[in-house]
């Protein structure tokens, strides 16, 4: 009798082999998938490292952030209604050596219940050909103390003038659809000399729950690609930056909401914050809070 594994197959008829064929290329799949599982698996484990890693290193950095001390308890008073509280921005490097700016700003919730509370918007502005106050002043005698308040009054007319223009823009204009590029066509209308950095929607925070008197800080930032920006706003201060910030939330009866926040930078380096962590903040300036309810 002949024996053997070709012996035995030789010997099946059409059916058998072909259940013979079936199992042996059941028994190839199984093998390869429970590769691609082994695998897998440790991708997923990678990616739920990489995910608790980037959440730790963002509740250190949100910490850091929030303990600013007695400079943002001194910014941040008591308010029976939400409050929109910008803090700084910094100029920052990645590694790929783009150059962006962040802004940080602190929610400040009052003595009520608010819930879906977002970022709706955010607008970095950058203004341009404002005159150059660092070669006013250095051209003025400095025996002339009055020539030179008047130089620095007249700076920051020009500077008042041109966010009055932008709060009127968002008060009368201002819609959901409006993109960076929609706003910097209006702008250019508007006279306003300036470039709109894009907006970066899907990193905003998820709608939240605030407690009364909770406090949120935040820092988001945009690409800007150019590493001079920080000394034309602080040393020559022929620029300015323009932070245009929209809140949305409901309250405990369920109405909407909207809180528009406009902030500017300001000329020099002598006033700035820092962080436990030695982050330095360059101050941003609370031009106008204003909110509106979304009938």
């Amino acid at each position: 009798m002949r024996k053997g594994l070709v012996a035995g197959y030789k010997k099946l008829g059409p059916t058998g082999r072909f259940l013979f064929w079936c199992a042996i290329i059941a028994i190839v799949l199984a093998v390869v998938f429970f590769i691609i599982q082994q695998k897998t698996g440790a991708t997923k484990e990678g990616q739920v490292a990489a995910q608790q890693d980037r959440d730790i290193k963002h509740e250190k950095e949100m910490m850091a952030l929030s303990s600013i001390d007695s400079k943002l308890e001194n910014k941040i008073g008591q308010t029976s209604t939400i409050d929109f509280v910008p803090i700084g921005w910094r100029q920052i490097k990645t590694i790929s050596a783009d150059c962006g700016i962040k802004a940080f700003f602190v929610v400040n919730n009052g003595e009520m219940l608010i819930s879906k509370l977002r970022l709706l918007d955010e607008y970095y502005i950058r203004v341009e050909n404002l005159p150059n106050i660092q070669r006013w002043l250095s051209e003025i005698s400095a025996s002339f103390d009055r020539e030179k308040e008047d130089t620095l009054v007249l700076y920051h007319k020009t500077m008042l003038e041109i966010c009055k223009k932008i709060i009127q823009i968002f008060e009368d204009k201002y819609n959901t659809d409006m993109d960076s590029s929609k706003l910097q066509a209006i702008l250019d209308v508007a006279g306003i000399k300036s470039q709109v950095y894009g907006q970066e929607k899907e990193y905003y925070f998820e709608p939240r729950v605030m407690r009364p008197h909770e406090k949120y800080p935040y820092e988001f930032g945009r690409s800007t690609g150019q590493e001079w920006l920080e000394s034309a706003v602080l040393d020559t201060g022929t620029n300015m930056l323009v932070i245009v910030s929209i809140l949305e939330y409901a309250d405990k009866d369920g109405g909407i909401f909207r809180v528009f926040l406009v902030s500017r930078s300001d000329v020099g380096r002598d006033k700035f914050i820092k962080t436990s962590q030695n982050i330095i903040y360059y101050p941003l300036i609370e031009f106008k809070e204003w909110t509106t309810e979304i009938k």
